[in-house]
């Protein structure tokens, strides 16, 4: 396997393979403006993380049990290459790239090696007819995480979801669990776009 993708310090990562658990807590009548989301290990309903929304969607912060700041995630709704980029100490890490074509999107890291040549590129790729299931891979193609939403129906009445979904995702050994909380409400909110009448 790669050398695993670390950005948030090794007291973040995990020694064995692990499920997390992403609940989104909260709807609105408008897409984005009222979601907040809650990350445990295997939904034991001990929050590693929590994840609050502001500035009608255009702000989320990223919290750890204590309350303290880990990151933000900043909204743009004019740039599809750019939709969301993730701040810590006023540095971007990350930024975030929808493809509608085929469904999906692209994680691009800023000045990060990692014992990577390059920076790496992270690629997502639904794996089911209606989006409820979605690969995370490397730009070889080698997966580094899988994750399905838990409360979905497999068919094409999914397109007409309004309840908060809930997601997991399974995650290797060595990885850093704040990366994937990220990756998580990130297709939480891909999920929601593709699918037009849900909220």
């Amino acid at each position: 396997m790669s050398s695993p993708i670390v950005l948030f310090g090794d007291e973040h990562i995990v020694a064995q393979r692990t499920t997390l658990k992403t609940r989104q807590k909260t709807w609105s009548f408008v897409k984005h403006t009222g979601r907040s989301f809650e990350i445990s290990i295997n939904g034991d309903g001990n929050p590693l993380f929590t994840v609050e929304t502001k500035h009608w969607g255009k702000l989320r912060t990223l919290k750890d049990t204590t309350g303290t700041t880990i990151c933000t995630l900043n909204h743009s709704y004019l740039s599809s290459e750019d939709c969301w980029t993730v701040v810590r100490d006023n540095k971007t890490l990350l930024s975030v790239r929808y493809t509608w074509s085929p469904p999906g999107c692209s994680i691009l890291f800023e000045g990060l090696s990692n014992g990577h040549a390059e920076p790496p590129q992270l690629k997502i790729h639904r794996t089911s007819k209606w989006l409820g299931s979605f690969s995370v891979q490397l730009d070889s193609g080698e997966e580094m995480a899988k994750s399905r939403c838990t409360n979905m129906s497999p068919s094409f009445t999914s397109m007409l979801k309004v309840s908060p979904p809930t997601w997991e995702m399974e995650i290797p050994e060595n990885s850093d669990l704040v990366l994937a909380a990220l990756i998580s409400v990130i297709l939480s909110d891909l999920y929601s776009e593709l699918h037009l009448l849900m909220i």
